[in-house]
């Protein structure tokens, strides 16, 4: 039986982690994928050595960290009733996630949320503590993350903490590899790194998977495309697309449109990111559905950075689940985002994550990622066939009521 006390080997206890930082498509995730996967392999030849390893993304671990500490406050065997920054839940919470990882490697590290912010210092103090090697990939430098946050000054701290434990590595960096931890405030300057990824994926684009302008010819083209994947009866007589609703944790998130049988979604871009939707929903619906169309995507502007955000965090999601999206948006993935010139210095955090977002679209629109789409799910050789399901397969769905 697994002991509840947490066992650490003493040579990763003095194991300083690794801060990876920079432009989008500049390779962070690869190298960071490379060295996990290593570690699956050495401990494979190495059975009896005390390590364990977690790669997640970001959002997942912190929508994790926020689960545990709702039903460790919901516990009746919890007497304090501290809140979620309170020292007695999160140092239940660690002691769990120690229990499960050594070594943790985080996918796009990024902080936008005031809750995130507020749990992540006196979290990681314990996971630090408790000997946690952290492997970290992100846009942005240390000093930048959060940056103009609400009540940022209760998060300086967590940088200070996480540059002691970690050697932060830039690419592309303006001047030295390796930037001095005892400098965690002294932000680099701005670097246009190159994206790999477009130099990658640049020439096989396929079409029929990222429409636009909006316009009545586009709009035909993308309904047709919707139209190829409905299933037909017998007799051969189309069946149409039905509304649904997904169950994320204790409350609904209504689809639209789902083609029976199949797991393939269509969104129009407001159900998504002008609704109160969260990156929850998001991993649920990745997770839930293998192909998933988004229409009438507009110019983004910085003035709904609530909208904006909420784009950001689901692409991300369809891209870790590797699904297929196909989009009707109103410009190329390129130039969705409109930023003046005078707005950049203000509007930086969303100017850099959305670089991200752009990076993912184009590459989600190569041969090699939709062909990544069908060797990911282990339901038969063709893509197509992993489409197919049963709406009663998945609990978290039902068919809405009319």
């Amino acid at each position: 039986p697994k002991s509840d006390t947490v066992k650490t080997d003493k040579a990763i206890l003095s194991t300083k982690g690794l801060y990876l930082w920079g432009g989008t498509g500049s390779g962070k995730t690869f190298l960071m994928d490379l060295f996990f996967t290593s570690l699956l392999q050495y401990k494979q030849q190495n059975p009896n050595l005390n390590l364990t390893v977690r790669r997640v993304h970001f959002h997942d671990f912190m929508i994790d960290v926020h689960k545990r500490i709702h039903h460790i406050k919901s516990s009746p065997n919890v007497s304090s009733t501290r809140n979620e920054g309170g020292s007695t839940v999160l140092k239940e919470v660690s002691r769990q996630l120690l229990l499960e990882a050594s070594i943790v490697c985080f996918d796009e590290l990024q902080v936008t949320d005031i809750a995130d912010a507020v749990v992540l210092r006196t979290l990681f103090e314990y996971l630090f503590e408790g000997g946690l090697v952290l492997v970290a990939t992100s846009n942005r430098p240390p000093a930048d993350l959060y940056k103009n946050g609400l009540q940022r000054v209760l998060f300086v701290p967590f940088i200070k903490l996480l540059c002691e434990h970690s050697t932060v590595f830039a690419f592309h960096p303006p001047a030295s590899d390796v930037i001095d931890s005892n400098s965690y405030l002294a932000s680099p300057s701005q670097l246009v790194p190159r994206d790999y990824r477009l130099v990658k994926h640049s020439l096989d684009k396929i079409e029929g998977v990222y429409f636009c302008p909006i316009s009545p010819h586009t709009e035909r083209l993308f309904h047709q495309r919707f139209i190829n994947f409905l299933p037909c009866t017998s007799r051969g007589h189309v069946i149409q697309p039905v509304s649904a609703e997904l169950m994320v944790y204790g409350h609904l998130l209504k689809v639209p449109e789902v083609v029976p049988g199949r797991r393939i979604a269509r969104f129009p871009f407001s159900a998504l990111c002008d609704q109160a939707v969260g990156a929850v929903d998001f991993i649920q619906l990745a997770n839930t559905f293998r192909v998933v169309f988004l229409s009438h995507i507009p110019i983004l502007r910085l003035e709904n950075k609530n909208q904006l955000r909420r784009l950001i965090t689901l692409v991300d999601a369809l891209y870790e689940s590797r699904s297929l999206v196909i989009m009707l948006a109103a410009a190329n993935a390129n130039v969705l985002l409109a930023v003046p010139n005078a707005d950049k210095s203000t509007a930086e955090d969303e100017v850099f994550a959305f670089d991200r977002t752009i990076s993912r679209l184009l590459e989600m629109q190569s041969k090699e990622y939709c062909e990544h789409c069908e060797h990911k799910h282990p339901q038969g050789p063709s893509f197509f066939n992993s489409l197919i399901m049963e709406n009663s397969s998945i609990p978290e769905l039902k068919n809405a009521s009319k």
